[in-house]
């Protein structure tokens, strides 16, 4: 409880993705009820003990998106 963690994201659109697509947008979500944040890094503090299912999200220029999650405790 307390302790901020830094999170860093990388996105690159699919090699199968036509030539000139781009990165739209990424968004990071705590699975805390804490709002989303966007940019590929960013620093959160969970306030309460627990699992956490943080997601990370990132859109394509074409609308097609990509998500990993992975459990924090």
């Amino acid at each position: 409880v307390g302790t901020t963690l830094s999170l860093d994201g990388a996105a690159t659109p699919s090699a199968s993705a036509p030539v000139g697509t781009t990165i739209a947008n990424t968004t990071w979500n705590f699975g805390d009820a804490t709002p989303t944040t966007t940019g590929t890094s960013t620093s959160h503090t969970f306030n309460t003990t627990g699992s956490f299912n943080v997601t990370f999200t990132a859109d394509d220029s074409l609308g097609s998106n990509n998500t990993i999650t992975r459990v924090v405790r």
